[in-house]
């Protein structure tokens, strides 16, 4: 399955419209296209433009700005621009461009050695559990969540004469990791 990213053709237009201003045909230029999180980025001799858009395409693709500059001048019809890697080829629309690809590097969850219990119990609040078994943290998360197991049951204990249950004791504490403790 190849990666994708659709892009809002007006945005788009309009970024290359800015660049295509400042840069002119300059041939000594590389413009890096980040593709991350819904959105486009293209970075040129210190400027930067943004498209919005949707797909599977994370990284970034290193062009010369010269095989940019005639897309600039006339995009693609239609509402949305199909933008593609294959090959070492960038392809926007129906136009290639060859180009360097580099894959984002996946996300790691930076997290301290020795975290506060309930950073460790908020991980989950944050992140996919994909993530947290890439970053290794999953062992972390699990003895976390035993050891607040472990002291709801141990105050659920203390508080049984004022007839105060686990099932208590772990809302309150499940609010608090959760931060619903607002009320």
């Amino acid at each position: 399955m190849t990666s994708s990213f659709v892009a809002n053709r007006n945005e788009l237009a309009a970024a290359f419209k800015t660049l295509k201003r400042f840069l002119r045909r300059r041939t000594d230029i590389e413009a890096v296209l980040t593709f991350d999180n819904e959105r486009l980025s293209i970075d040129a001799n210190g400027i930067t433009v943004r498209a919005s858009g949707t797909g599977s395409l994370q990284g970034q693709a290193y062009v010369n700005w010269r095989s940019l500059f005639g897309l600039a001048t006339i995009m693609p019809e239609g509402e949305v621009v199909l933008i593609k890697i294959e090959a070492s080829r960038l392809i926007i629309g129906t136009t290639t461009i060859p180009c360097t690809w580099q894959e984002s590097i996946i996300n790691v969850i930076e997290h301290p050695m020795d975290p506060p219990l309930l950073m460790t119990l908020r991980l989950k609040d944050k992140y996919s559990d994909e993530e947290i078994v890439r970053s290794g943290l999953l062992d972390k998360v699990w003895e976390a969540e035993r050891q607040m197991e472990e002291m709801i049951v141990q105050a659920a204990a203390i508080l049984r004469p004022l007839d105060v249950d686990a099932g208590d004791v772990r809302k309150l504490a499940l609010d608090s990791v959760h931060g619903r403790d607002d009320g």
